[in-house]
């Protein structure tokens, strides 16, 4: 048997029900931002912070990006901010939203 490492695995989530959100929430929130990346409907990035920027990623992905920042501790987080690159749009900042907040987070969006 073979185990691939976390971070071969590519997580998508089809729909923002409760299950959705809950899969994006811990995907997104898992680990640095090559382990927890979740790819967007339309193809955009969302990850967790490492450091980096939304734009400093998209350029590497070449692609859109929406980073959640740091918390102190996920298991306990009730909110958190999200940043997108500049040449992410903005329904996909939505998407993103709209499922961190269907899992029981409180967004907010930076410019």
């Amino acid at each position: 048997m073979t185990v691939r490492s976390p971070k071969d695995i590519v997580v998508a989530i089809i729909g923002a029900g409760t299950m959705g959100a809950g899969i994006a929430q811990v995907a997104a929130t898992s680990g640095d931002l090559h382990g927890g990346l979740v790819e967007l409907p339309a193809g955009e990035l969302l990850g967790r912070s490492a450091g980096a920027t939304a734009a400093a990623l998209a350029r590497t992905a070449g692609r859109p990006v929406i980073l959640i920042d740091r918390t102190l501790d996920d298991a306990t987080a009730s909110a958190i901010a999200v940043a997108r690159s500049a040449d992410c749009p903005a329904d996909a900042l939505d998407t993103a939203v709209g499922l961190l907040q269907a899992a029981g987070l409180q967004v907010s969006p930076l410019a």
